[in-house]
């Protein structure tokens, strides 16, 4: 019978003895494995069986869970031996879920495995499985960064005209920023939007507005223009020092929004 079977779920050099009761499912499974040997939380693993001379058969979910126990039946077998194979280490558990949702935080992997296999994980163990698993998405930040020297010439080699300006530190290695991202946009005549320039700097800064302006007014023509701005300090400061003959007007929107924020 099912409920006489012994999993010896093997780990290294340890081994998990799990017992098949009626309504055991191979979620229920994984749960007994994880809750046993946590770190396999953040690790890439396999599961491979053998029953008689039948070997390395691949267990993966419940289908393959409940042939296992048949052909555990059929020969009579009372304990089959489950290998768990760890491959390098990486988020199996999140994986999906980081990349389907880029701000997934490792108290949402926590709730997961405890939602899905009542397993509790520790905050560390979940962090680093949704980093591994960011990594293996989008390569690691030494790898995205160097990706920038391949992105800096793609765009002048395709769109002739574009300028890429990338700053580096004084030991050549590039700024590490969190991604506070500066624009600018233009107005067509049928009174569409397209985007004319951006920049990544640390914070909304005066002094990073005036080097963004400067850098802007590198790639527009000497004609007179219009420039509409929500009223940033470093804007209301160096737009008329930058673009000295140019109209600067304020965005009524962000009037009216700051009007409300302050009278509230």
């Amino acid at each position: 019978m099912e409920s006489s079977i012994l999993l010896l779920c093997k780990c290294g050099s340890f081994t998990l003895v799990v017992k098949v009761a009626t309504g055991f499912r191979f979620e229920n499974f994984i749960g007994s494995i994880l809750r046993k040997w946590n770190e396999l939380v953040s690790r890439r693993f396999n599961l491979l069986y053998v029953v008689s001379e039948h070997r390395n058969c691949v267990l993966e979910n419940d289908d393959d869970f409940d042939n296992m126990l048949a052909l555990a039946t059929a020969y009579g077998v009372s304990c089959v031996e489950v290998y768990i194979c760890v491959e390098e280490i990486q988020s199996s558990g999140c994986f999906d879920h980081v990349r389907e949702k880029s701000s997934y935080r490792p108290i949402d992997a926590v709730k997961l495995f405890e939602r899905r296999y009542g397993a509790t994980i520790s905050y560390n163990h979940a962090w680093l499985g949704v980093e591994k698993a960011s990594n293996e998405i989008s390569g690691d930040y030494v790898f995205q960064f160097d990706q920038l020297r391949w992105y800096a010439d793609i765009p002048k080699e395709k769109n002739l005209g574009s300028v890429v300006d990338i700053e580096c530190c004084e030991d050549n290695r590039f700024r590490r920023y969190k991604c506070t991202l500066l624009a600018a946009v233009g107005k067509d005549a049928n009174q569409g939007l397209f985007p004319l320039a951006y920049g990544i700097v640390d914070s909304e800064t005066d002094d990073n507005w005036l080097w963004f302006l400067i850098k802007l007014k590198g790639i527009l023509s000497t004609r007179e223009l219009s420039i509409i701005t929500d009223r940033h300090t470093g804007l209301v400061k160096h737009v008329p020092e930058v673009f000295s003959n140019c109209y600067h007007a304020y965005c009524l929107e962000h009037l009216k929004n700051n009007l409300r924020d302050r009278l509230r």
